[in-house]
Parts: structure tokens; sequence; C-alpha cells
């Protein structure tokens, strides 16, 4: 509970919203140009604090908090992505972060 405390202090709305969509696709995954387009979306939105940024560097969380996987550029969500939205809902935590 406390990965999930530290995670969710740190982590964007948009990787939570990220999460959520490939929980829907678990399984199958999303190639990396859908992740890609979904990084651009949110780089536009948000020029003035990530505009600089690469896509690697904001799914850089995701993977260093073993919540996404990838393989031959399909993205998919960890069993620990899987049980973090599981306990967002089950503890009442906002899903509407920041960026």
């Amino acid at each position: 509970m406390l990965e999930f405390e530290q995670i969710h202090a740190l982590i964007f709305g948009s990787q939570i919203f990220l999460l959520e969509q490939l929980n829907q696709v678990a399984g199958q995954g999303l190639p990396r140009v859908k992740i890609e387009s979904h990084f651009e979306n949110v780089r536009n939105l948000f020029k003035e604090e990530l505009g600089t940024w690469s896509v690697e560097q904001y799914l850089g969380f995701l993977f260093n908090r073993l919540l996404i996987t990838s393989k031959d550029d399909v993205y998919h969500v960890t069993n620990l992505g899987v049980e973090y939205l599981t306990w967002i809902a089950r503890n009442g935590k906002t899903e509407s972060k920041n960026l």
C-alpha cells in the first residue's frame, strides 16, 4: 500500500489515463504509434511543462515503477499496474490529477 501511495503522489493524471487505456486492451496491448499519439496530445495540452520531453521520458516513470511493459513496440499494463488501478478505485483516490 505504501508503494501505491508513493506512486499516486508522483504520477501524472494522463499517465493514469494511459494505464486505464492499456487495462482495457489487456492481453493485446497498444502499439507504439497509439502511445506516441497519446503523448503528443498530452504534450500539446501541457506545452510549458512537457515542451522538450520525449515519449521515453514520459513513459520512464511507468516503466521504472513496473506499471507497464513493452515487447516488439506493443505496450501492456503489468499485474502491478492493474493492482494500482484497483487500489485507486477501492480507496477513492482521484484519477484527475494535474498533467
